[in-house]
């Protein structure tokens, strides 16, 4: 019986480890620290590390739609983008205070997913602006 529980564990251990996830094909340390953490935290659906990437007035577009302060943040992420998969795919654009990147986004609704430019704009080593856009 304990092996069993042993062995149900580690699949549901697994399980989690695949619907949440962010993969990089490029070089994690080539982004930005904001960014990294932000998909770090949207990987592991780790809402304190998520919050803690944001400046409590940042803002989200998403698309057409503008998530507006960290507690909206929290409420899209949880509704939209934990649970799903990230793959960064390259760097498009860096400055200073924003980065550019095309990712693939799958959430747990559209296994496929679907490529889009998330670009970021950082202060004090936080995200101030997001703005993520189909590619």
């Amino acid at each position: 019986m304990k092996r069993h529980m042993i062995t149900l564990l580690v699949v549901l251990l697994a399980a989690r480890v695949v619907c949440a996830q962010t993969t990089y094909e490029i070089d994690p340390e080539s982004i930005a620290a904001p960014a990294r953490c932000y998909f770090d935290a949207a990987g592991k659906s780790d809402l304190k590390a998520l919050r803690a990437c944001f400046k409590n007035d940042a803002v989200i577009i998403d698309v057409s739609r503008t998530i507006a302060g960290i507690d909206a943040i929290s409420r899209w992420a949880e509704a939209e983008v934990f649970g799903g998969r990230y793959t960064i795919l390259q760097i498009v654009s860096q400055e200073k205070n924003m980065l550019k990147l095309l990712i693939r986004f799958a959430p747990q609704s559209y296994s496929q997913g679907f490529k889009a430019h998330y670009t970021f704009e950082f202060s004090d080593g936080m995200i101030t602006k997001m703005d993520l856009q189909y590619a």
